[in-house]
């Protein structure tokens, strides 16, 4: 049998107040929400379907939409600057290893951010059912 923090006196499992000293002893109910590894609050579901369908359409979005704000602007204008460098450089003949150098890195970017949205909502989805079991 656990013991009352409080008074000492010894309690049954299931109760969640000493019956002595009316201090809390059971299983202690979280108050705030949980939050990411990047300190953003966890206040709901999120759909990784949807990061990755946004990701899809428009570079950098599903990252945007799993919190992540910064990064997704990043991956937006990192993968339209690529796309800009690989026409340009696929416009003259000489420059086609560049053009496609460019392409891939370009491509790489797209599927992180896909792949990046992804997880963060995936984490997001763990931490809230964490919380959401913790607190019924």
């Amino acid at each position: 049998m656990p013991y009352c923090p409080g008074c000492g006196s010894e309690v049954i499992e299931s109760a969640e107040i000493c019956p002595h000293c009316g201090t809390r002893v059971g299983k202690q109910k979280r108050t705030q929400y949980p939050r990411m590894s990047n300190g953003d609050l966890v206040t709901g579901e999120k759909s990784t379907i949807l990061a990755v369908i946004l990701g899809i359409i428009i570079p950098g979005t599903g990252v945007m939409y799993g919190g992540r704000i910064g990064l997704g602007i990043v991956i937006l204008l990192g993968t339209v600057f690529l796309s800009l460098v690989t026409i340009l450089l696929l416009a003259t003949i000489l420059l086609i290893i560049l053009g496609i150098i460019s392409w891939i890195m370009g491509f790489v970017l797209w599927i992180y951010g896909i792949w990046k949205g992804y997880d963060l909502c995936k984490q997001n989805n763990i931490l809230w059912y964490d919380y959401l079991s913790e607190n019924q």
